[in-house]
């Protein structure tokens, strides 16, 4: 979704860093958005939380990875996000095996 802007944005000679937050599956997410509605915020529908999980999931390892910019993958399941992995110019340096063979296993990479 963002790919065409961080390019240009690269191009432009900016330094871009991304944090993604990773959370296990689609239904996590679900909860996650209960639990922000009980507590007053916005709603997200159920389609577009199904839709987007693995899309993001891919657009994280096919794409963004690869870029000259700075990737922090963060494990977002727990009140303090923990690293999992970071990258930069498609060099991967992993923080956390487990969670990063259960995405690699999501995408099918």
């Amino acid at each position: 979704m963002y790919e065409k802007m961080v390019k240009e944005l690269l191009k432009q000679n900016w330094e871009v860093t991304i944090y993604y937050l990773w959370i296990p599956s689609v239904q996590f997410s679900i909860q996650r958005v209960k639990e922000r509605v009980r507590q007053g915020g916005h709603n997200i529908p159920e389609n577009a939380l199904k839709r987007r999980y693995k899309r993001s999931l891919i657009n994280l390892m096919k794409i963004y990875v690869n870029l000259p910019c700075y990737v922090f993958c963060m494990d977002n399941t727990q009140e303090e996000p923990k690293l999992v992995f970071q990258s930069k110019n498609g060099k991967i340096r992993i923080t956390n095996q487990l969670i990063m063979q259960k995405i690699t296993n999501e995408i099918k990479i």
